[in-house]
């Protein structure tokens, strides 16, 4: 039997959790999700900054990034900031090169570390 792509995702939180301690597994609107601090911290233990933020499922994962926002009012909501304006959703990169690097699948714990952790990186270093 072919598990849902929600439970995948699921059961992805918990090793996420584990290595990010950081982010918590939360419930919202029934469903799991990824939420807390997100402490950017560089190759040689430099802290530069720490942001909000919640990572939910989207359909199609694990073929498809979660959905990443920052939710502590630190990135200005504008697309020059990639960040979409109306849903504070994070722009991590464009759909084709998305789709490309989900064609295995991915991990929750693999694409925090892959893709969420340089978006906030640079977005810390633009500050």
């Amino acid at each position: 039997m072919k598990k849902s792509s929600y439970t995948l995702f699921e059961k992805d939180l918990i090793e996420a959790q584990q290595r990010f301690p950081s982010l918590h597994i939360v419930n919202l609107e029934k469903q799991k999700i990824l939420r807390g601090s997100f402490k950017v911290i560089d190759e040689n233990g430099k802290f530069w900054n720490s942001y909000k933020i919640e990572i939910k499922h989207t359909n199609g994962f694990p073929y498809r990034f979660p959905i990443v926002s920052e939710i502590g009012g630190q990135i200005p909501r504008l697309e020059d900031w990639h960040i979409y304006e109306n849903s504070g959703n994070c722009c991590i990169t464009i759909p084709a090169k998305e789709i490309i690097l989900c064609r295995k699948g991915i991990t929750v714990a693999n694409f925090i570390q892959n893709h969420v952790r340089p978006y906030f990186f640079n977005q810390a270093h633009r500050k």
